[in-house]
């Protein structure tokens, strides 16, 4: 099993903010200077806890977002549910594309499963988990 945790505000920057120009006629899409200074910067934390050799077979992934409450939250010691934009399938395809250069995986394509939480709490941070997908095979019965 790999596991880091990232303290701090997560970024809300995901790959499906792209910028768009308009070049002889024809829309021309690129990626933002946010959202490729993200993936560098979670790459290099990801990096730091890169295993030995990147983990091959069945990937079981668990993803936690802790964001700071907002001011207008009444509940600041407590961890309540996020239901507010980015939304979460996309803050989980920013992690899984940085998992590979990283080195955590051989490829992307092996996770198997993956449980992903967002959440408000009065630590922000990101958890990163991977493990073989054999480890949660009980429950696909």
């Amino acid at each position: 099993m790999i596991r880091l945790i990232i303290n701090g505000q997560p970024s809300t920057a995901t790959a499906q903010q792209k910028g768009v120009f308009v070049l002889n006629g024809k829309p021309v899409f690129y990626t933002k200077k946010k959202v490729a200074d993200t993936h560098r910067s979670l790459v290099a934390q990801l990096g730091q806890a890169r295993p030995a050799k990147p983990m091959g077979g069945n990937i079981a992934m668990m993803l936690i977002w802790t964001f700071a409450h907002p001011k207008d939250c009444k509940q600041k010691q407590e961890t309540v549910w996020h239901n507010k934009r980015p939304d979460i399938d996309n803050l989980v395809k920013g992690v899984l594309d940085a998992l590979r250069p990283a080195g955590w995986i051989e490829e992307d394509s092996r996770i198997c499963a993956i449980l992903a939480l967002k959440q408000y709490g009065p630590k922000p941070s990101l958890i990163v988990e991977a493990k073989p997908a054999e480890d949660i095979s009980r429950y696909a019965e």
